[in-house]
């Protein structure tokens, strides 16, 4: 609603528990977005991800963190600071 359109946010698990905290749904948009409370983000942190990117190769991979650098992972995932995130929000959803 913040942005005036009619997305939905859902949250995505696989029956192994591989999880994405928040996907973004609408007209032309699919997102997802993993947030992690830490300042480093490894490999295996974005196993989430990776695996939706598999099953929805067109979604826009996003994961919000506490660290201070933008980053570009395996399998087009945006590493983004989250203060960063959050004050340019419409650009990412």
């Amino acid at each position: 609603s913040y942005q005036g359109t009619n997305d939905t946010i859902y949250f995505w698990r696989t029956s192994n528990g591989e999880e994405v905290d928040f996907i973004v749904y609408g007209e032309n948009k699919l997102i997802a977005i993993e947030v992690k409370r830490s300042t480093h983000v490894r490999i295996s942190d974005l196993k989430g991800l990776k695996a939706f990117k598999t099953d929805y190769p067109i979604a826009k991979c996003y994961c919000f963190y506490l660290g201070t650098e933008k980053l570009y992972l395996e399998n087009n995932i945006e590493v983004i600071p989250l203060d960063y995130a959050f004050m340019n929000l419409n650009n990412f959803c």
